[in-house]
């Protein structure tokens, strides 16, 4: 069992794992069905030539990838950050791609260049603001 707060002012209540489980796989097929509708509407037929990759947070519940070859019929991979470095471990999961994402295309619109990586040393500007609110975040 469980204990699941409720939204609002509901009082706390418990669930089984199962029951929870099998909500969470209800709302992730609908949402690959979803994907698949977007696919099919972007004029992709069938399958895409490189598979669906998935990243963020949700892409780590466990069997995501599966539900989603399973659904979409194509290869289906997780995937966090590439190519930033001087981060720390916690960081270059899938949970922080659009975080980092974001950074890396504020850098690129303020610099007109996409940083390959973020030193320690100090950067000029915004790039340095960027890098100090992004490292107070970190605990």
């Amino acid at each position: 069992m469980v204990d699941v707060q409720g939204i609002g002012e509901g009082d706390a209540t418990t669930a089984s794992r199962k029951e929870l489980a099998e909500i969470i796989e209800a709302r992730m097929r609908e949402v690959f069905e979803k994907i698949g509708d977007e696919i099919e509407r972007a004029g992709y037929k069938g399958m895409l030539p490189a598979g669906l990759v998935l990243t963020g947070g949700a892409s780590q519940l466990a069997g995501a990838a599966r539900l989603g070859r399973e659904v979409l019929q194509m290869p289906v991979r997780v995937a966090g950050p590439s190519g930033v470095s001087g981060l720390t471990d916690h960081l270059l999961t899938p949970a922080y791609s659009t975080s980092l994402g974001l950074l890396m295309w504020g850098a690129q619109a303020v610099h007109g260049y996409e940083p390959l990586r973020y030193d320690t040393a100090p950067a000029p500007g915004m790039v340095n603001r960027m890098r100090d609110w992004a490292r107070g975040l970190l605990p």
